[in-house]
């Protein structure tokens, strides 16, 4: 069916144009509503889907770098003891060569 001219038309066959033309939009606009709803609902799902396990796995990771962390003080501490021990050893050593040396100031040297 063509259309007639704006000017060729009644005043009814322009009502009936206008009223068309709304619905048309109504239509149009009640479709975007609609796949709006549909992306939006689609969004929530996949983020209710998603979301968890991902903060699962950040968690997860967290706790990881809290082990490490840890392990690292407690290496930390060990080799500071370590570390104290050693100096320890090392100053008993240092005070028994003192020692031996003492000793051989008190022996003559003829006997050796």
């Amino acid at each position: 069916m063509a259309k007639t001219p704006i000017e060729n038309m009644t005043d009814h066959e322009m009502l009936v144009e206008l009223l068309e033309g709304k619905r048309r939009d109504e239509k149009i606009r009640l479709v975007l509503l609609i796949v709006r709803v549909v992306i939006l609902v689609t969004l929530v799902i996949l983020a209710v889907i998603y979301v968890p396990p991902i903060v699962d796995m950040i968690r997860d990771i967290h706790d990881d770098l809290d082990g490490i962390r840890s392990s690292l003080e407690s290496m930390e501490h060990t080799i500071t003891d370590a570390y104290q021990k050693v100096s320890d050893i090392s100053d008993s050593i240092n005070e028994q060569l003192e020692n031996i040396k003492s000793l051989e100031n008190l022996i003559p040297k003829s006997w050796f």
